[in-house]
C-alpha cells in the first residue's frame, strides 16, 4: 500500500529585520521551491499535503503550526511519511550555543524569538505519530541536531536500554523510522553557489533523489541510498553532511529507470584513498574515510548491508562496550572472543579476506570521541554489567586494548 506524504517545506532568503540584509541568502527560496515541487509531484507517495512557506510566509507561528499539522494529526497516521525541509540561516544561541533555525521574524539579539531550536525538531520527530519521520536541514551548523541525538541516546541511556532498542530494531519491532539529513557539521557553514543556483547540499539532494543518481541497480532511491550518495559526493569537501537513520532505511523515496550496465559497473571499481563511506547503518554510525591500505577494496564490498560490513561490525565495537550474543557466554569469554575471533577469521582465509582490512580502515585516524557504534545484539549478562559505570569503562579499556593489539599485530606482518 502506498504511503501518504505530509510535508512542511521552508525556504528563507530574506528576514524581517532589514539590518541583517547583508547576510541574506540568495538561493534558499529556490531550494525550498524545488523540494516542494519534488514532493508534490512524487509518484512514490500518495501526497496528502505539502506546505511550502517562503520568506515572509515563514514566521515562527506559521512554521510551528505547519509542523504540528505535518507530524501530528487527529487522523490515523499509520503508513504515513512526515517530512520537514528547511533552507535558511542557522544560528547559535548567545547563551548556550545550541543551534536555532531562523524564521522570518527572528530577533538577531535573541533568536529564541522567531527561532526554532534543533533539539525541538529532534523531539518532534520522536513524538510524531507518523511511521516515517524525516528532517532535511540545509542551514549553517545544522549538524548540531545529530549532537542532540548523541547526547540523548548515547550518554543518557544505559547500555541495557541501548541493547533492548537495538534488538527491537533487529527483530523488526522498531516502532517507526527517523531519518535526519543535515547539510554540515555543528561547527560548519552550509554553502550556496551562483553556478548551481541552489545551496550545494540541496542541489546534491535534488540530483540524487529527483534525478535518480542515488538509485540502486533497479532505479530505486531509498533513505539509505540517498545518504550513501551524499556521503560520496561530499567525500573531499570542506562541508561535511551529517546523517542518521533509525529504523527502516530502505523506505523508497522514488522509483525510476534501472541503471545502465555502465552505471552498475561503477560500483565494483576499486575505491580511491580518502573515499568516504556512508555515515549511517541503522543504529550504527561509521567513521568517515578509508586510508591507503584499504584502497583495493571494491565499492560492492562496502555497500550498506553487505556481508563484509556486517561481519566487520560484529567483530569489534568500541564506544558502547557491546559484543555479539554467543549463547551462554558470560563476561569471562568477552576478552577471549574479542581477541580470538578476528585472528581466526584472518588465519583461516590466509589474510586475504577484506573484512578486517575494512575494519581497520574504519578505525584508522578517527578520534575516540567520534565513535558511536551500536552492535545489533548484546550478551544480556554483559549488558547488565556494563550498566555500572566503572565496569563500563573497564570493558571499554579492554576492547580498546584489543583493537590496538590487533592493529599492531597486523602492521608487523
Amino acid at each position: 500500500m502506498t504511503a501518504s506524504l505530509r510535508a512542511t517545506v521552508v525556504g528563507l532568503n530574506e528576514y524581517s529585520d532589514r539590518r541583517t540584509k547583508d547576510a541574506w541568502l540568495k538561493f534558499a527560496r529556490a531550494d525550498a521551491e524545488a523540494i516542494g515541487q519534488l514532493l508534490a509531484s512524487s509518484s512514490a507517495f500518495q501526497v496528502e499535503r505539502v506546505d511550502v512557506l517562503l520568506d515572509g510566509q515563514a514566521n515562527e507561528f506559521a512554521v510551528q503550526e505547519s509542523l504540528n499539522s505535518t507530524f501530528f494529526s487527529r487522523r490515523q497516521m499509520s503508513n504515513t511519511v512526515a517530512l520537514f525541509y528547511f533552507a535558511g540561516h542557522g544560528t547559535p544561541h548567545p547563551l548556550d550555543d545550541r543551534i536555532l533555525l531562523c524564521c522570518h521574524d527572528v530577533d538577531p539579539a535573541n533568536p529564541n524569538h522567531g527561532g526554532i531550536r534543533l533539539n525541538d525538531i529532534y523531539d518532534l520527530l520522536h513524538r510524531s505519530g507518523a511511521d516515517c519521520n524525516i528532517a532535511i536541514i540545509d542551514a549553517c551548523f545544522s549538524g548540531d541536531i545529530i549532537n542532540v541525538q548523541d547526547m540523548k541516546r548515547v550518554y543518557h541511556i544505559s547500555p541495557v536500554e541501548q541493547a533492548k532498542k537495538a534488538i527491537e530494531t533487529l527483530q523488526g519491532r522498531e516502532d517507526k523510522t527517523i531519518a535526519i539529513f543535515a547539510a554540515c557539521r555543528s561547527s560548519e557553514e552550509a554553502r550556496e553557489t551562483k553556478e548551481r543556483g541552489h545551496g550545494i547540499y540541496t542541489d546534491e539532494i535534488l540530483q540524487g533523489w529527483r534525478d535518480g543518481l542515488a538509485g540502486d541497480e533497479q532505479g530505486v532511491v531509498s533513505l539509505l541510498g540517498l545518504a550513501h550518495y551524499l556521503s560520496q559526493r561530499f567525500a573531499r569537501d570542506r562541508q561535511v553532511p551529517q546523517f542518521t537513520i533509525r529504523g527502516a532505511g530502505q523506505i523508497e523515496l522514488q522509483r525510476g529507470q534501472p541503471r545502465s550496465s555502465e552505471a552498475v559497473k561503477e560500483k565494483i571499481e576499486p575505491l580511491k584513498p580518502g573515499t568516504k563511506l556512508t555515515n549511517v547503518y541503522g543504529e550504527i554510525h561509521l567513521p568517515t574515510f578509508i586510508p591507503q591500505q584499504a584502497a583495493h577494496i571494491s565499492r560492492q564490498q562496502l555497500i550498506i548491508g553487505s556481508v563484509a560490513l556486517l561481519v566487520a561490525l560484529l567483530l569489534c565495537s568500541i564506544a558502547t562496550a557491546t559484543v555479539p550474543v554467543l549463547g551462554g557466554f558470560f563476561f569471562g569469554a568477552f576478552a577471549l572472543w574479542g581477541i580470538i575471533a578476528p585472528i581466526l577469521l584472518i588465519a583461516v582465509t590466509r589474510w586475504s579476506i577484506p573484512v578486517f582490512v575494512v575494519q581497520l580502515a574504519l578505525l584508522g585516524g578517527y578520534g575516540f570521541d567520534h565513535f558511536q557504534w551500536r552492535i545489533p545484539v548484546m550478551n544480556p549478562a554483559l549488558a547488565f554489567l556494563a550498566s555500572f559505570e566503572p565496569i563500563y569503562w573497564l570493558l571499554l579499556l579492554l576492547e580498546t586494548a584489543m583493537i590496538v593489539f590487533m592493529a599492531f599485530y597486523l602492521s608487523t606482518r
